[in-house]
């Protein structure tokens, strides 16, 4: 039997994983799920993922810090951020910062 892609999703609200976690499945992926960073973390430490899928803003501390953790521990795994936050002001300023974070070659 083949592989299953592996998807971490990371939210901390549990509709936002649950509605991912069953849209994923049901398109042939296997899905763990995580609170926040930490536990983002400790997964994927323990784990092998095909790619991330991760909220922006969570309670203990941003997805871009997340996602410069994640690229440490693995450079090229795919992380796609999301955010229901339409706040152009940290948007525009985070950009900067997001492009820089999501570039393989930035943390060596």
């Amino acid at each position: 039997m083949a592989r299953l892609p592996h998807i971490l999703v990371v939210d901390d609200q549990h509709s936002i994983r649950l509605m991912l976690e069953s849209g994923l499945s049901l398109s042939g992926f296997r899905v763990s799920c995580a609170r926040n960073g930490a536990e983002a973390l400790a997964a994927a430490s323990t784990e092998e993922f095909d790619a991330v899928i991760s909220d922006v803003y969570m309670p203990d501390g941003d997805g871009l810090t997340m996602v410069q953790e994640l690229r440490a521990l693995l450079p090229s795994l795919p992380i796609v951020l999301m955010t229901a936050k339409a706040l152009s002001s940290w948007l525009s300023g985070q950009s900067k910062r997001a492009r820089r974070i999501s570039s393989p070659n930035h943390l060596k």
